[in-house]
């Protein structure tokens, strides 16, 4: 922060009263395992309901149900096709990962915990017992970083074992697992409570 006033006096009088875990990634809580410092849901989902927020309160609130039916349908058949455990975008940064790893030296100390050194002279320990590597990126995330992974590699085990349940097939579907009901249309309305099948179907 000392820097950043130096170098920078209306971000630091921007950020000094605000708390360092609602924008410093080093201040982020480990157990929510997301690094992410964006509103992208929001926004993703302010669009999609663009044209839904001009119809009456009825129409507007049918519109956000039916768009959110569809929405969850299509993932789950999305998660479906998945050809690992992981979603497809994990499975990009663990490839990149694996890739960087191979610039990284393991050296076992114990059972299951390494010093890592790489190619630009950092030195790091990585536990895989508790997954977690000095430099932070494992714990924060859940993604095994470059320094975890060359340990993995040295096992002979697979990357894919270690990455947190939060973002495994299992865990994604059952974000999406939850149904809206299905509702009628208002013409059915008056006939509902008088139809045989209404039990049934509501």
């Amino acid at each position: 922060m000392k820097r950043l006033k130096i170098e920078r006096e209306e971000a630091w009088k921007w950020l000094h009263p605000k708390l360092a875990e609602h924008w410093g990634r080093s201040h982020f809580k480990q157990h929510y395992k997301c690094e992410i410092l964006l509103n992208n849901l929001c926004e993703a989902f302010n669009a999609s309901i663009l044209k839904a927020r001009g119809k009456p309160i009825l129409g507007m609130l049918e519109a956000i149900r039916t768009n959110l039916m569809v929405r969850m349908e299509n993932m789950r058949v999305a998660a479906w096709k998945w050809k690992r455990s992981v979603s497809p975008r994990i499975e990009k940064i663990v490839e990149k990962n694996k890739l960087e790893a191979g610039y990284c030296n393991p050296i076992l100390s114990g059972d299951i915990k390494y010093e890592v050194t790489n190619m630009h002279g950092g030195q790091y320990v990585v536990d895989l017992g508790t997954k977690s590597c000095f430099c932070g990126r494992w714990q924060l995330c859940g993604i095994p970083c470059p320094h975890a992974i060359c340990c993995i590699f040295r096992r002979k085990q697979d990357p894919y074992d270690y990455v947190h349940d939060y973002y495994k097939k299992d865990a994604y579907l059952k974000c999406y697992n939850p149904i809206i009901s299905p509702m009628p249309s208002m013409d059915q309305v008056d006939n509902i409570w008088s139809s045989p099948f209404a039990t049934s179907c509501v």
